[in-house]
C-alpha cells in the first residue's frame, strides 16, 4: 500500500477501460499500440488510477512526482521545460497522435 500523490506530466492522457479485459492485457504485457509507439519514439509511459474510477496511458515526460514518497518540491528551468514540451509536442505528432500534448496534474490517491 502506497502513499497519496500527485504527478505533474507533459503529454497525452487516454482514458481506459479498466473493464476491458483486452485492453488492460495490452498494457500490462506492453503490446498496445500506443505504448509501442511511445517506446519507438523514446517517450515514456505510465497507466494509473483508480480501478473504481478513472484509470489512464499517459504518453510523454514526467516533470515531476511529489507526495510522502516523492519528492516535496522541484524547481524546474523554464527554458528545459519548454525544450522537453517541444521535444514531446514534436514525437507525438511524428507518431501520428491526433490528440494534443497538455500539461497534466494529476492526483493518484491511496491504494
Amino acid at each position: 500500500m502506497g502513499a497519496d500523490s500527485f504527478k505533474v506530466f507533459f503529454g497525452l492522457r487516454f482514458n481506459i477501460n479498466y473493464q476491458n479485459k483486452d485492453e488492460m492485457e495490452g498494457l500490462d504485457n506492453e503490446s498496445d499500440s500506443r505504448i509501442k509507439l511511445a517506446k519507438k519514439l523514446k517517450l515514456e509511459w505510465f497507466t494509473g488510477g483508480s480501478f473504481e474510477e478513472d484509470y489512464h496511458l499517459f504518453i510523454g515526460r514526467t516533470i515531476g512526482d511529489f507526495g510522502r514518497e516523492y519528492n516535496y518540491h522541484k524547481e524546474v528551468d523554464i527554458r528545459k521545460l519548454k525544450e522537453s514540451c517541444n521535444n514531446v509536442s514534436r514525437n507525438v505528432r511524428k507518431a501520428g497522435f491526433k490528440e494534443k500534448p497538455m500539461l497534466h496534474f494529476q492526483f493518484f490517491g491511496d491504494q
